[in-house]
């Protein structure tokens, strides 16, 4: 019998046909054809600088083109905030104010609006405006109490203040002026008039020589009824006091004590937290002064109690226990923890 012979070589070359079928159909199955990296086992070549290429510079060109847009027109609109005038202040609103005349006020604003930060950024533009500044430029001017500025867009400013009570209304029974903190007369407003004074007639009883009595109807003493509510329109609504010692009165003249000026000023502000209303303050001697409210009853107290709102407290207790106003004519206040009425 023949013996089969096996070709070697074409076992071989039959076997890598079919591993290369293999492979390629598993490369198909699990890869994208002509993928990169199918791609990039054919046709790279490696990376070779070429002396004749020019770079592409029009990317940062235009980079740098916006980005000098956007300077211009930030520039262009701080321009037109600060600099144009178009948004400054031009209208100022003052409320509030009594004492202090409207027209002095808008000129200080006026004159710190037109400061220049820096000497050429101007303060007067809507958004530049420094409302902290107005306020401590005011109140270092004027005795104010209180102020709130409040801007309105384009061009208004809004002021709205509380005075503070630095003066007040002084009457010697002659002439009436204007006493400051520091006691002195700060300017007269006008004299007392006649009807400002009430007479007091008594009758008295005479007798001749040859015996006969008559009774005589005379002026025994005169009270002065300052009008109040006028000289408070003219002067303002200070506190009036009247003054029994009768010192002469002029400017420049102290008629008063720092210290009997800020007492009744206080006595003024602190007296409304109750339902009592401060008419007349009158000051008996250098040590006493009586206070008349506008129910005609009178409050008593001395310069030497400092302090006002402890008195007021001593006086609300008092009319805690009181019926009614109405049936007194005095409270006493004069000694300390002690408290008379009648």
């Amino acid at each position: 019998m023949r013996k089969k012979l096996v070709n070697h070589h074409k076992l071989i070359k039959t076997f890598d046909r079919t591993a290369g079928k293999t492979e390629r159909f598993f490369d198909t199955l699990f890869r994208r054809k002509g993928s990169k990296r199918t791609m990039k086992d054919f046709t790279w070549k490696g990376t070779q600088y070429n002396p004749y290429r020019t770079e592409d510079t029009s990317g940062k060109h235009a980079l740098t083109l916006k980005f000098s847009l956007l300077i211009f027109s930030l520039g262009l609109l701080v321009y037109f905030i600060v600099f144009s005038g178009f948004f400054n202040i031009t209208s100022i609103t003052v409320r509030g104010n009594t004492r202090i005349a409207t027209e002095d006020i808008v000129s200080l604003v006026q004159k710190t609006l037109e400061y220049r930060s820096l000497g050429f950024i101007p303060n007067s533009s809507y958004f530049v405006v420094n409302t902290e500044d107005i306020t401590e430029v005011l109140k270092g001017r004027f005795p104010i109490e209180q102020i709130t500025v409040e801007m309105r867009f384009p061009h208004d400013m809004h002021i709205t203040l509380t005075e503070k009570l630095s003066t007040v209304i002084y009457s010697n029974g002659s002439v009436y002026g204007l006493v400051g903190l520091d006691g002195s007369v700060i300017e007269l407003i006008r004299a007392v008039e006649n009807r400002e004074w009430k007479d007091v007639r008594g009758e008295i009883v005479t007798t001749t020589l040859d015996g006969t009595t008559s009774t005589v109807e005379v002026v025994v003493e005169k009270i002065h009824t300052p009008d109040i509510a006028h000289i408070q329109t003219e002067a303002g609504e200070y506190p009036v006091v009247y003054d029994k010692r009768q010192r002469t009165t002029d400017e420049g003249l102290g008629v008063m004590t720092s210290e009997e000026v800020r007492l009744i000023i206080e006595w003024f502000n602190e007296i409304k937290s109750i339902p009592v209303t401060l008419s007349l303050v009158t000051i008996e001697n250098d040590t006493d002064f009586f206070i008349t409210t506008s129910e005609g009853w009178i409050i008593k107290s001395r310069f030497n109690r400092k302090s006002a709102l402890e008195q007021i407290r001593e006086l609300k207790l008092a009319l805690e226990k009181i019926e009614s106003t109405s049936r007194i004519s005095y409270v006493d206040l004069r000694y300390r923890n002690r408290i008379y009425w009648k």
